[in-house]
This record gives C-alpha cells, sequence and structure tokens, in this order.
C-alpha cells in the first residue's frame, strides 16, 4: 500500500521524482522526466546517467551530489541545466533502512528554466550598465569642466577624479586652500555628485 501511495504522490506531482542505489542506477523514475530529457520513464529503471548516454560532466555532477548523499546522511541539492537548456533545482534526500543506514537516495527536480533566465538577463544588464560606467569615467577624463568648475589641465582631472571619490564616500571632508582658489565649488561638485544632492548645500566659511 505504501508503495502504492509513492507512486500516485510521484506521478502526479509536478516535479519529477527519481529514486538511485548506491551503484547510481535509477531505482524509480517519473514520466515527468520525459518532458524534461525526451527519454521514457521505464527507460531509467536500472540504468545509470552514464548508461542513459548523459554529457560526462553531467554525469559526473549527479553522481557526486547522490554519493554524498549516501556518505554524509544529509540532503543535498543543486542547480544545472539540461542538454535540453532545461534549468532544474535538484533536491536529493536520503531513505534510511531499519538500521539508520542510506539505503537510498530519492530526488526531486523543478523547472526553474524561467528563473534562471531572468537572473541571466538581470547579470548581462548589469554587466551593461558596469561596462558604460566604465567608459563614461574613462571619457570625463578629457572633460573642461566639472560644475561649475573650469579647467582641462591633468591637475584639474586629477581633482575631477578626487571629488567623485569624495562624492561616493560618506566620509567627511576637508577641503583646504588660499582664499578665491574654488573650494566652495569643489565642495558643491562634491554635494550635487553625491547621495545628498536632493538635500540642501549650505557653505560654511571657516
Amino acid at each position: 500500500q505504501s508503495e502504492e501511495m509513492f507512486r500516485a504522490l510521484a506521478e502526479n506531482s509536478s516535479d519529477v521524482i527519481m529514486r538511485f542505489d548506491r551503484q547510481f542506477r535509477h531505482l524509480y523514475a517519473s514520466p515527468g522526466v520525459e518532458k524534461e530529457t525526451g527519454i521514457p520513464s521505464r527507460e531509467f529503471v536500472g540504468k545509470t546517467h552514464h548508461e542513459l548516454g548523459f554529457p560526462e560532466d553531467l554525469v559526473n555532477m549527479a553522481e557526486e551530489a547522490i554519493q554524498k548523499v549516501f556518505e554524509t546522511g544529509q540532503p543535498n541539492r543543486v542547480e544545472f541545466m539540461l542538454p535540453s537548456a532545461i534549468w532544474l533545482d535538484w533536491l536529493l534526500v536520503p531513505e534510511f533502512d531499519e538500521n539508520g543506514g542510506v539505503k537510498a537516495v530519492m530526488t526531486s527536480s523543478r523547472d526553474i528554466t524561467d528563473r534562471k533566465l531572468q537572473e541571466i538577463r538581470e547579470k548581462e544588464e548589469k554587466d551593461r550598465l558596469a561596462r558604460e560606467n566604465v567608459h563614461l569615467r574613462s571619457s570625463v577624463k578629457d572633460r573642461w569642466r566639472f560644475g561649475g568648475i573650469i579647467g582641462k589641465s591633468d591637475a584639474m582631472q586629477e581633482v575631477y577624479d578626487l571629488i567623485e571619490k569624495a562624492a561616493d564616500s560618506d566620509a567627511n571632508v576637508i577641503i583646504y586652500g588660499e582664499s578665491g582658489t574654488g573650494k566652495e565649488l569643489v565642495a558643491k561638485a562634491i554635494h550635487d555628485e553625491s547621495g545628498r544632492k536632493k538635500g540642501e548645500f549650505v557653505p560654511v566659511n571657516c
């Protein structure tokens, strides 16, 4: 009866359920595996991933994940992509015998392709923005003004870089210089480039 209940649950689950022995052979594979791999579930029973023709790197990953559960008696979890370009979240849990030993490993795989594709798109967008930021920062090396400050010499480019670094920091900044050298212009530029630019800028003469 317990076997019938297991099959009823496994075969009606939206996840693909499998069971493995210590030789990495499939003891069971639910029908949903055919959608993931193109191989009927009956073809899995008694065979390893290697015997079923899966790529070597995928076979090694799967066998290492299964072996870890047999050795530790603890659940394991990995994410990987099938040759069919389907991404899976694979949960592996031990099945214990009456003596407390691990007799088999049961796995549940869930299709996470949509989530992974979204993560990839977000990473690509982040990388694109980072590249644009590098490009913009490099292009300002030849700028001739920064806010209300005018100057294109190498010394002024260094000043502009220091302004950007100060604006990115929450540290207190003290600006030294003779009267009339533009200390307030620098302070205003730091304020306008910082996260506090929406606040009021209050110059203080010391």
